[in-house]
């Protein structure tokens, strides 16, 4: 089985303009009953017709960009600083999010786009290095390694961007710059101990529980549900039932769900896993369908 890269961007032009509209949707009066007293708090687009003034104006240059021009990365970048260096962190969070997924829409997986951008010098080369991080990308490899792309790069751009955003933007810095490092999967297997997969699904859930109206809590959503998904579906080359005769539970599966009981049981993620391994260890194949089945991948 194959899980997507957290998180994945099956189509990351769409991603971005979605991301744009629903910014300026977020200026409409959310609809409120008398039952309600707590309301999410104002985001930086309230008040303002067509979304947030420099929000607009950093969507409308980022579209102007070619995005088959890897150097224009640096052009995004400049004009962000120019943009957002008087703005409030939270409108500074959003404008990130928007630099972050325009390097996605960049062309990075075309031969011909890479080739035009790093020129005649070898990808390990030090000039080379030297313009990829400039531009905010390092060298990643294909699954297998069948191949490599240009990847954007978290361990990159936190230096850069970490004075202009929120709190809880620097933890998503923080926690994704770890994931870049220390990857949880690697040719369809786990490389990471069950703790640690343990604890990055907890603080993925508990980021969401802290800040619920954060421009990165979609993002956080779908960091969860994946890494919640491998729990109870596996991964290929690391199978929830192991690969002898007898079909058992794998030992890995069973200290996730042992520490996921023990240690966080009345996490979001535990109400998923306890009837899981229940309906597991019973063979119940019809109840482990339905509780897989509630998951989202994105």
């Amino acid at each position: 089985m194959k899980i997507p890269y957290i998180v994945s961007m099956k189509n990351p032009i769409l991603f971005l303009f979605a991301l744009i509209a629903t910014l300026t949707a977020c200026n409409d009066t959310p609809k409120q009953s008398a039952s309600a007293p707590i309301q999410p708090p104002k985001n930086h687009l309230t008040g303002y017709p067509g979304g947030s003034p420099v929000i607009q104006t950093y969507t409308q240059y980022l579209r102007s960009l070619d995005s088959l021009d890897l150097s224009t990365s640096q052009l995004a970048q400049k004009e962000f600083d120019t943009l957002f260096s008087a703005q409030s962190p939270p409108i500074c969070d959003t404008g990130f999010m928007l630099y972050w997924n325009f390097l996605h829409i960049l062309n990075t997986q075309d031969s011909g786009a890479i080739a035009k951008f790093i020129g005649h010098a070898g990808v390990q080369e030090k000039a080379t290095q030297q313009k990829l991080k400039a531009n905010n990308f390092v060298v990643a490899e294909e699954e297998g390694g069948s191949g490599s792309y240009l990847d954007p790069a978290w361990t990159l751009v936190s230096g850069h961007f970490s004075k202009f955003i929120s709190v809880p933007m620097k933890e998503v810095f923080v926690q994704e710059t770890m994931g870049e490092k220390r990857p949880f999967l690697n040719d369809d297997a786990l490389i990471v101990d069950p703790s640690d997969l343990v604890h990055r699904a907890i603080w993925w859930e508990q980021f969401q529980t802290r800040y619920p109206h954060h421009i990165y809590d979609s993002t956080a959503r779908s960091n969860y549900n994946v890494l919640v998904y491998v729990m109870v579906a596996g991964v290929d080359n690391t199978p929830v039932a192991g690969f002898d005769s007898t079909q058992s539970v794998d030992q890995y599966y069973s200290s996730v769900y042992q520490l996921l009981r023990d240690s966080f049981p009345n996490s979001r993620a535990n109400t998923i896993i306890a009837p899981w391994w229940r309906a597991l260890l019973a063979k119940d194949t019809i109840t482990m369908k339905k509780i897989r089945d509630t998951i989202p991948l994105y």
